[in-house]
């Protein structure tokens, strides 16, 4: 073999072995002290990037979680403070029951009314100071639109956001409601001469009634008037005694009634009260809020008093706010928004629904019987629309929750009247629509925090399965780890014992020289 002294191959071999051992070996540590495989892009760079994409989910759904704990905060803020608006109008709807008997007197009814008044008035400081991080929530600023203006013949007003155009709104022309009503002959007498039937089919119901032989009409009317069916019964001043029945509630729109004729009879159609002609022995029929009677028998018919409720001699109308007679329909109230007419439905005709380019618009009417046409509002809509919640770890993963204004004007009780008995029934009316307004106002919050409870479980579980995913692309494996880091540690104590037997290697020339 041939010996050399100026190029040592073995030694450098051995210390090229022992410096890959050494970044082995350095590596190992640098992965065991950190607990991470990658500690730098050159150790894995498609892991790397990989890795950091997971970190970028990973964060998102932790603040996502974050955000959506936030926000089940904000609504619970606001339903906690319509749970108090709930009960100021439980205890008003009590206080306009206790008005509506006439047990109390007017001095009562004046105490009522100033603490309704205090009420009302709490609930708009609940409305205008709800707040959350600053932020107005039941002031219609959060997400919902806002309603300004109004006038003398409107009670409330809602905007549904996102519907109700934002622009100003006019009532060019309107068309007050009447009352249906039935009208007979004039009584033949004061007190019944023999048991006598009449069935009265009501604004809220039908029912039969009997008077006995020798039982004053004005005791008669008083049942009737009291029965819970929505008519007053009673001797119409303006028509030379004739006696009538008349619908409690506005509103009732009949444009047909039905002639059910006698036996061997003629069945009609009645077109604008009594527009044509019925053989006597007929019944009017309509529909279940038409004030009509459909049986009468006695003096309710055509003997003794002589009221002929069963024939030709009952009239169909309809009675207006100055309380006169007339024949014809009953009618709704209609107004004519922004050139389109729209017309009130409910119990007492005083509830608008916009259409049209008003749709979204529901307009509470004060008196239904007594319209004008000065009215005018403007529907502010707020940026955004809704309020939105970043519940996701991307763009545009959100939740909406819109809360309109919730004050009195929108509840439609600020101008809430109990000083008479017909102005507090009509205002356990308004507040029964006051409280369901505010139900489901809570409900829809109620059902927005159980999505956002969902969210969070939801984030979380993602967040878990990122973390696991990201763990085994960026975290070291221990028990490998170890094994490589006492390999490396042999293989280099070995190599610097090699090398240094490598370099001693040339030292055997200087025998040949001896």
């Amino acid at each position: 073999m041939s010996v050399r002294v100026n190029t040592n191959v073995d030694a450098f071999d051995a210390q090229r072995n022992l410096g890959l051992d050494a970044a082995d070996f350095s590596q190992a540590v640098r992965r065991l002290s950190s607990g991470l495989r990658l500690n730098s892009a050159a150790d894995d760079a498609a892991g790397l990037a990989i890795s950091q994409k997971l970190q970028t989910q990973i964060t998102g759904f932790q603040q996502g979680s974050q955000n959506a704990q936030d926000a089940i905060s904000l609504i619970q803020t606001g339903e906690s403070a319509l749970a108090t608006v709930h009960d100021i109008l439980q205890r008003m709807r009590q206080l306009a029951v206790q008005a509506s008997s006439d047990a109390e007197t007017s001095s009562d009814r004046s105490n009522i009314q100033a603490e309704i008044n205090q009420l009302v008035s709490e609930i708009d400081r609940i409305s205008s100071q709800t707040d959350f991080n600053t932020k107005k929530l039941l002031d219609g600023s959060a997400g919902g639109a806002q309603v300004l203006g109004g006038g003398p013949d409107i009670r409330a007003i809602v905007a549904q956001a996102g519907v109700a155009v934002a622009t100003t709104y006019s009532i060019s022309a309107s068309t007050s409601a009447t009352r249906s009503a039935v009208e007979a002959a004039s009584a033949n007498g004061s007190f019944f001469t023999q048991t006598s039937t009449l069935t009265i089919q009501g604004g809220l119901g039908t029912q039969s009634f009997t008077a006995q032989a020798g039982e004053s009409l004005e005791a008669f009317f008083q049942v009737v008037n009291s029965s819970g069916i929505g008519v007053t019964m009673q001797v119409d001043g303006n028509s030379n005694g004739r006696v009538e029945i008349v619908n409690n509630n506005f509103g009732i729109n009949t444009l047909y009634a039905k002639g059910v004729a006698g036996a061997g009879a003629t069945t009609v159609l009645i077109a604008g009260g009594l527009g044509g002609s019925f053989p006597a022995g007929s019944i009017l029929t309509g529909g279940p809020t038409l004030v009509t009677t459909v049986q009468a028998t006695g003096d309710f018919s055509n003997t003794g008093l002589c009221m002929g409720f069963n024939s030709s001699r009952a009239f169909a109308g309809h009675v207006g706010t100055n309380g006169l007679f007339a024949s014809g329909n009953a009618v709704n109230a209609s107004i004519t928004l922004n050139g389109g007419v729209v017309t009130a439905t409910g119990i007492n005709s005083d509830q608008i629904s916009g259409a049209g380019s008003s749709a979204g618009l529901v307009i509470t009417l004060a008196s239904p019987g007594n319209l004008s046409s000065s009215d005018k509002f403007f529907v502010i809509e707020n940026s955004g629309g809704t309020l939105q919640f970043q519940v996701g770890a991307n763009a545009h993963q959100t939740i909406g929750l819109v809360i309109d204004a919730l004050n009195s004007q929108t509840l439609g009780v600020s101008g809430l009247d109990v000083l008479t008995q017909s102005d507090a029934e009509s205002a356990i009316t308004q507040l029964d629509r006051a409280i369901q307004l505010v139900s489901v106002n809570r409900a829809n919050m109620g059902a927005s925090i159980n999505r956002l409870t969902n969210s969070v479980n939801n984030d979380n579980t993602a967040q878990e399965n990122a973390l696991s995913a990201q763990s085994l692309i960026k975290d070291v494996n221990v028990a490998q780890e170890t094994v490589d880091f006492t390999k490396d540690q042999i293989l280099m104590q070995a190599g610097t014992a090699v090398l240094a037997q490598a370099n001693q290697s040339a030292g055997s020339v200087l025998r040949l020289l001896q």
